[in-house]
């Protein structure tokens, strides 16, 4: 009992800073009880003085709206027509505005000027009538004639332009080829320019019967300024059939004998190794077209350049650097014809 005395006189009093209790230590728990106490009364402190701050503000603004009220509130009845009082304008215009303008009404127009009479207008007679068609006669008739005179003009221009001797025709290079002279056409175009009419007819994967079976039409109409060119073989060396391409080459040189023909050489194979037989097969070849081509005038044989820089990294076609190369050759040799 004398414990619980003594802890409730004095555990009151040790929340006050300005009591001092000599001998009596501050537990913890009273330390965290004045903390709190304190921070309680700084937010009390805080909240009186945002109260009396919204006070304020509330009766400057009750005073506002009763001065605001006392003016708007008038009775007209009350007013007498010999009194004037001043009103003041609260109402503020908008930045800005268009003011609206009322329609006009649309005028009415008078006519102030009376219709005319028919019975005043003017009516030719029957001879002005037959005077001004008789001018219209002359005047067709007229027209007629100038248009018959250029027309005979123009037909004694058209035969004049007909008897004028026709221009030289330019001379013609006809490329029948496989797959490894595409595009070799259009470098001999560019090198020739207008000096010969180019066409090439490519058929990529084809034997020389393939190739060589072109129309006959086509090789009718040549002169002995003009140049075939035969590009193929390689096929018919790979399947083993070198002496049925030989066969083809002959037939064409015998059946074309009016024109001049260059016989490509086979390529080299870059994609297979060196000693293969299909090589060997090529340089046999080459050889003995060189040899069957002696006997005609009209016929040469281009051989194709085997260094490795001229062909694509897979080595079987000519890259552009090879094909700029023989079309140059072709070119120089078809200038040779």
């Amino acid at each position: 009992m004398a414990d619980a005395t003594v802890v409730s006189d004095f555990s009151p009093k040790c929340f006050d800073d300005k009591v001092i209790i000599n001998d009596i230590s501050d537990c913890e728990f009273c330390l965290n009880m004045k903390r709190e106490l304190q921070l309680m009364q700084e937010e009390l402190s805080s909240a009186r003085l945002i109260i009396k701050l919204l006070q304020a503000e509330g009766n400057i603004v009750n005073a506002i709206d009763t001065t605001t009220n006392q003016e708007m509130n008038y009775d007209a009845r009350n007013i007498n027509s010999n009194e004037w009082k001043t009103v003041t304008a609260n109402k503020v215009g908008v930045k800005g505005q268009i003011p609206v303008q009322q329609p006009q009404p649309i005028p009415t127009i008078v006519n102030r000027y009376k219709l005319p009479d028919n019975r005043n207008i003017y009516s030719p007679t029957q001879q002005q009538r037959e005077h001004a068609n008789s001018l219209l006669k002359a005047k067709i008739e007229s027209n007629r004639a100038t248009s018959s005179v250029h027309a005979t003009q123009q037909g004694k221009g058209r035969e004049d332009y007909n008897k004028k001797t026709p221009t030289n025709k330019r001379s013609k290079i006809i490329i029948i080829e496989d797959s490894h002279a595409r595009g070799c056409a259009q470098e001999i175009r560019h090198n020739l320019e207008q000096e010969y009419e180019i066409q090439g007819n490519v058929k990529p994967g084809a034997n020389l019967q393939t190739i060589v079976n072109t129309p006959t039409e086509s090789f009718e109409k040549l002169t002995n300024k003009d140049v075939v060119v035969v590009w193929g073989g390689t096929r018919d060396v790979r399947q083993n059939e070198s002496e049925k391409g030989l066969r083809q080459i002959r037939n064409l040189v015998e059946n074309v004998k009016h024109t001049n023909i260059i016989v490509m050489s086979v390529p080299y194979r870059h994609d297979l190794a060196p000693n293969s037989c299909v090589n060997h097969e090529v340089k046999v070849y080459n050889r003995k077209v060189k040899k069957h081509l002696k006997l005609h005038d009209n016929t040469c044989v281009l051989e194709v350049d085997a260094e490795r820089d001229l062909f694509t990294r897979h080595g079987l076609h000519m890259n552009l650097k090879g094909k700029e190369h023989i079309a140059y050759k072709i070119t120089k040799t078809s200038k040779l014809c």
